[in-house]
């Protein structure tokens, strides 16, 4: 079955805005993993769509619709392309072997953001059962952006769970 899926990342999230990343996902992965994205799809959302492959000349409206595909936008200053790709192996195959503190990191962060609450919650876990005396520093998140601090995803966090 052909991804239906496209998430694009710009600045901003903005579709005027150049691409910086993009990725093909199933829809139905999204919605058994991500609370925000399944309410988004079954409250009827609009969503752009473009069209997967060639489009079928058929009046069938079931038909049609398997040629398009859903575009979900994602702000590229929130998202590295590598989170995003590893957030998605982590649904399709949900190993987390070898992932480093750093990644960990920005994995609990992607998955709070797209309200995969069970996904945050493993990733913090993992996170825990790494944390060493040499590593604790790397858990320490400093703001990203000292001019807006109104936003929760540039606030300081810190990892540990006593």
């Amino acid at each position: 079955m052909a991804p239906d899926v496209k998430i694009l990342a710009s600045p901003g999230a903005s579709p005027q805005a150049e691409v910086k990343w993009s990725m093909e996902a199933h829809k139905s992965l999204h919605c058994a993993h991500s609370e925000n994205i399944r309410s988004l799809l079954m409250h009827g959302w609009s969503f752009d769509t473009d069209l997967v492959g060639e489009a079928s000349t058929s009046d069938n409206k079931a038909e049609q619709a398997k040629a398009e595909r859903i575009i979900f936008r994602l702000d590229s200053s929130q998202f590295i392309e590598e989170t995003m790709g590893s957030l998605l192996s982590y649904c399709y195959g949900r190993s987390l072997h070898g992932t480093s503190v750093e990644n960990l990191l920005e994995l609990v962060d992607g998955a709070t953001y797209l309200g995969m609450t069970s996904f945050s919650l493993r990733f913090e876990e993992s996170l825990v059962a790494k944390l060493k005396s040499e590593n604790v520093a790397q858990c320490i998140r400093l703001p990203r952006n000292t001019e807006q601090s109104d936003s929760p995803w540039d606030a300081t966090s810190i990892y540990v769970r006593t």
